[in-house]
């Protein structure tokens, strides 16, 4: 009975296993914060100590399907940021699954759809971001978890489905606003496919429960709720669609895409025949293709400031806002900036034009005007849906962050990898090759970031415990003086204070030197990328007693 439940779950099992491995080779542990999650872990500080749900200034998004999410585990284990970490580690583990659950339900042969697992497991921005409290993971997480169970329903027409569906897409609308595109999506699709009157009502109910759980909260936010700040709702919707301009527009398209081509460029290995043979059939392609090319490249790296975010940098990954990092000083390590920015323009763009042909030759979304566009499979239409509403809420909202292309990933990898055919052996190594460079950097550039964090956080520790220093004579970096409420944040002034609150900063954590400061003291980390032995400094104002 276990023998033949581990076989029929073994990609399952392997999945585990390999998360493991990883989680052991980054290794979690430490209690400090990481980006914005201070400020979500906050509210979990408060919610388990004093029962009561308070919101600050600095989260825009619903935050709270995640914040009680994360004091069920405080109250199992400990409170704590490694807790709230574990946390995170959890659901990214049961959304990848559930992922891999997904491409069984798309009749996706199950080594491909482990290879699309993996892909999602270890792009970069989500494999770091499973080691934070962010919101992003848990986001997608849950909106995976309603997409499974819409695709279940729509395959068995059971209402118990689509109650989990509904169920979890509110829970992924009460961590991020975007959540409520699923249902929405599902019900234009029903209304599109028009498969039976009961089905459209169901739908559009499931739709209604998502939109209304979401203004019922930001209501309930806005009257009763113990907050410093105010959720973002409908009406910082209609300010982004209001302010929007065709700069905008244009730009987090050529991103959101962009992006696409870089985190899954392995993939064009596996239909390298599948291009050879289209080209060949026409030497016009070639020379229109690759025209298109060259023009594409040229526009994106004479216009275009790309990667940008906060996540994904030069060889790492994770912001390092510090005082030295934050202006671009004695960040390492580093390719020369020509080279990195030309690479990753030219891997994206090569990405972007092979799935740009693929698509159009597999689903015909040429014929869009046809409508004949309709008659894809009923689950590609969905998905179909679902993406590009998406990628509509990225274009209109007021901030933009690599990270938030996450799930365009998620959902491109489920439609562009029904159309894998054939894999000779060849392609194979070439795949498992990339995808081996892709884990590799993944793995060691988070263990570095979790890393130096550690021993950024030794030497603040060693400032406030040893010495007696008060928190608001130190810049100890964006998460520290955010987390210690040292002063308000504000906008950066040129070479004096940082913007993150920083009240006196007599003492300044940094990677190197920084002008006007001696060093007091060094703390050591090892790092992999590349590997060696490296040094946080503790830095004293001069003239400072």
């Amino acid at each position: 009975m276990n023998y033949n439940f581990l076989k029929k779950h073994s990609f399952e099992f392997y999945l585990f296993i390999i998360w493991l491995i990883s989680i052991l080779i980054v290794n979690p542990i430490g209690e400090f914060p990481l980006n914005d999650d201070w400020a979500f872990a906050q509210s979990v500080w408060d919610l388990h100590n004093k029962g009561e749900l308070i919101i600050n200034e600095w989260p825009a998004m619903t935050l709270i399907g995640q914040v009680y999410w994360g004091t069920f585990f405080c109250k199992l284990f400990s409170l704590s940021f490694f807790t709230l970490r574990f946390c995170t580690l959890v659901t990214a583990l049961l959304g990848i699954i559930t992922f891999f659950r997904i491409t069984k339900l798309l009749n996706i042969n199950s080594r491909i759809g482990f290879l699309a697992t993996l892909l999602l497991l270890f792009n970069p921005l989500f494999f770091s971001l499973s080691f934070t409290f962010m919101t992003d993971v848990h986001f997608l997480s849950f909106m995976l978890f309603s997409i499974f169970f819409f695709l279940k329903y729509f395959q068995s027409q059971k209402i118990i489905y689509l109650l989990f569906a509904t169920l979890f897409s509110i829970i992924a609308t009460l961590i991020r606003q975007p959540g409520v595109i699923v249902p929405l999506s599902f019900f234009l699709f029903t209304l599109l496919k028009k498969k039976d009157n009961k089905g459209l009502i169901l739908s559009a109910l499931s739709f209604v429960m998502t939109i209304g759980s979401l203004l019922i909260y930001n209501k309930f936010s806005y009257l009763f709720l113990e907050s410093e700040g105010k959720v973002a709702g409908i009406g910082s919707f209609m300010e982004g669609l209001k302010a929007i301009s065709m700069n905008q527009f244009f730009t987090r398209i050529a991103f959101a895409f962009l992006y696409l081509g870089l985190f899954l460029f392995p993939l064009i290995f596996l239909f390298i025949n599948e291009l050879k043979f289209y080209f060949l059939a026409s030497k016009v392609r070639i020379i229109i293709w690759s025209c298109i090319s060259l023009i594409l490249f040229f526009l994106i790296h004479r216009y275009v400031y790309y990667p940008t975010g906060n996540t994904f940098f030069n060889l790492g990954l994770g912001p390092k806002l510090l005082k030295d990092g934050y202006w671009g000083d004695n960040i390492s390590p580093v390719l020369n900036e020509k080279i990195w920015s030309i690479t990753l323009k030219l891997a994206s763009v090569l990405g972007l034009i092979c799935f740009s042909i693929i698509m159009l030759k597999h689903f015909k979304f040429k014929e869009i005007f046809t409508f004949r566009w309709l008659k894809i499979g009923h689950e590609n239409l969905f998905l179909a849906i679902l993406f590009i509403g998406y990628l509509s809420l990225l274009v209109i909202n007021l901030s933009f962050f690599d990270r938030y292309i996450i799930p365009l990933v998620g959902i491109f990898l489920l439609l562009i990898m029904q159309s894998v055919n054939g894999v000779n052996r060849v392609q194979k190594y070439l795949v498992i090759f990339s995808l081996f460079t892709m884990t590799f950097f993944s793995i060691f550039a988070t263990h570095d970031y979790l890393s130096w964090n550690r021993a950024r956080w030794e030497a603040a520790n060693y400032l406030i415990k040893n010495l007696n220093i008060p928190p608001t004579e130190i810049d100890g970096g964006f998460e520290f003086n955010s987390w210690y409420k040292t002063g308000e944040i504000g906008k950066p002034i040129p070479n004096t204070k940082s913007f993150w609150g920083v009240k006196n900063d007599s003492y300044v954590i940094s990677f190197g030197a920084v002008n006007g400061y001696k060093a007091y003291k060094s703390i050591r980390f090892y790092q992999y990328l590349p590997p060696r032995q490296n040094s946080m400094f503790i830095l004293k104002k001069e003239g400072v007693q």
